[in-house]
């Protein structure tokens, strides 16, 4: 009787060891470690990349529905996302090369698995983003099956977890990535479509341009509704940075050239340009000779600025609240499931006062929720700000 005793304690010690609770919990109270339950139909997903404690205790808490950690897992951030019933999830890829093998497969979701119940986290955002051509189906339906598989697995260890697909901004084979969109959103929680890098291929004018431009938008996201994919099975990414781009020269009509530098198939791309915050971007467009202009093509703030010391011209092209605040208007008209923003950290969470002003203006243009009373039949609505 002792010795089953012994046992029996051994084995409550072993649940509670992998279920995540007890004596590993890193929080104070202890019932943060538990996965957050809440299955509202609405969010607001948020990627972080490292930023540091400082940082990440700024965001606006009351406005976040999960936090993708990119990088780096933090149990101080896990217990202080579960206090605000934000869920955390964490990056996860795959190799393409892997996809034939179904061992590998399963060990990679094991590991996935092991990884988020040891972390406390609540499950995992697949970010694969390789090509896969239109005539290898086989290869399709293996990533379909990967990600259909995974799901399966995490609803069995852990009811209430999440497992999302990160998606181009059409799904029109952007980049080669020729998926089974109906597929992959019936095999996961949901699609995050990722609504920038428009210009990851240019096969018109070599030219800068928006990189989340509005009509580009709407139209990625109508052509994810005609695959009968449901308006709740999508979430709108939309970016917390900007391209700045070198000018070969500028025409009359503000029209920036830049040099030729091909990705995948095509010409001319954004790889000519390089990515920066809008922490970087917003101090300069008032210094700039031209200051903010406004696209109506794209409706997307931009602005002209020439470095004296590398005696260069630049053309950024990024969004403020006003453009952000108009793509996550078309969220709510299409009914989408919500929207998200890559990423967080790209904002000025200094002491300056106008730094200060324009990051709250950046969190205060994403939508919040009526969060109804769960007994309520109400549904969750966007509001507006």
């Amino acid at each position: 009787m002792q010795m089953e005793n012994t046992l029996a304690s051994v084995g409550l010690f072993c649940v509670l060891l992998v279920g995540g609770f007890g004596s590993h919990c890193p929080c104070e109270n202890k019932e943060l470690c538990h996965p957050i339950n809440d299955t509202a139909i609405k969010e607001v997903f948020v990627f972080s990349k490292n930023p540091g404690e400082r940082i990440w205790r700024q965001y606006d808490w009351d406005k976040m529905t999960t936090i993708v950690v990119v990088g780096f897992v933090s149990s101080s951030l896990m217990c202080f996302a579960h206090e605000h019933n934000v869920r955390i999830v964490s990056v996860a890829t795959f190799q393409k090369s892997d996809l034939a093998n179904s061992t590998l497969i399963e060990e990679w979701i094991e590991k996935q698995i092991s990884h988020v119940k040891r972390k406390h986290l609540d499950g995992i955002n697949i970010d694969f983003e390789q090509p896969i051509p239109k005539n290898q189906p086989l290869l399709n339906r293996a990533f379909t099956d990967m990600v259909r598989l995974t799901n399966e697995k995490f609803k069995e260890e852990m009811p209430s977890s999440q497992v999302t697909v990160d998606v181009a901004w059409s799904p029109n084979c952007i980049d080669r990535r020729c998926y089974d969109y109906a597929a992959l959103a019936e095999a996961s929680d949901f699609l995050f479509v990722m609504s920038y890098d428009h210009r990851s291929q240019i096969f018109e004018r070599c030219v800068a341009g928006a990189n989340s431009g509005y009509y580009k938008a709407q139209k990625g996201l109508e052509d994810y509704l005609a695959l009968g994919i449901p308006a709740e099975k999508l979430v709108l990414g939309l970016p917390w940075y900007g391209m700045k781009y070198p000018c070969l020269e500028i025409d009359d009509s503000d029209v920036c050239s830049i040099r030729y530098v091909s990705f995948l198939g095509a010409f001319c791309s954004q790889k000519a340009g390089t990515q920066k915050c809008f922490s970087d971007i917003y101090p300069l467009a008032d210094e700039s000779a031209s200051g903010r202009m406004w696209d109506n093509r794209s409706l997307s703030p931009y602005f002209i600025h020439t470095d004296p010391y590398a005696g260069q011209t630049f053309q950024f092209w990024y969004d403020d609240p006003e453009s952000l605040s108009s793509k996550f208007g078309l969220a709510s008209r299409l009914g989408l499931r919500g929207v998200g923003v890559w990423r967080a950290d790209c904002l000025d969470y200094s002491d300056k006062e106008e730094a200060l002003a324009i990051t709250d203006k950046m969190w205060d243009a994403i939508p919040t929720f009526h969060i109804h009373d769960h007994e309520s039949s109400s549904p969750i609505s966007f509001v507006f700000n």
